[in-house]
């Protein structure tokens, strides 16, 4: 018997409320064979720790989403083997993959394994904080912003 093949889909509770859409891709995944998970952006953890529901045996997670849910997404996926393919469904889409009218063709070729995996470079910071004997460390995918600690010296 073939293993069964697993994907995980990240987006938002206002996509999922606002039509069919999600439903719809979470069908035709299944129909295609595949055991599927649904995980919204608000039950990703900050830092640290993965869901149960990426591991190695998730074949791809699928990005129902813009630009901030794609970078949601990348956190349950850091640090393991597990490739995003990024949807997009909000206003900025410049890491996803494919557009939202494109999302049949998306699906068909998630089925058929007929992509390939762009690596993408991340990176990684070591904040020093006054007293502290170890920094904490973070990485990013898109960009790392540095603030002043107190934002309040900046209004008037």
């Amino acid at each position: 018997m073939a293993k069964s093949r697993h994907v995980v889909v990240v987006t938002h509770k206002r996509l999922r409320e606002s039509g069919n859409i999600v439903q719809n891709t979470l069908l035709q995944l299944e129909r295609a064979g595949f055991d599927v998970t649904l995980i919204d952006t608000n039950n990703i953890p900050d830092f640290g720790t993965l869901p149960p529901s990426v591991d190695e045996n998730t074949e791809i997670v699928v990005v129902l989403g813009g630009d901030g849910t794609i970078l949601r997404a990348a956190e349950l996926v850091h640090c393991t083997d597990v490739p995003i393919i990024g949807i997009n469904m909000g206003h900025v889409g410049f890491l996803a993959e494919f557009e939202s009218f494109q999302l049949e063709e998306a699906i068909r070729r998630i089925c058929e394994r007929d992509y390939l995996i762009d690596e993408r470079m991340v990176a990684h910071v070591d904040v020093w904080l006054p007293g502290q004997e170890e920094p904490l460390r973070d990485w990013a995918l898109n960009d790392i912003t540095i603030e002043r600690a107190d934002r309040g010296k900046w209004s008037n």
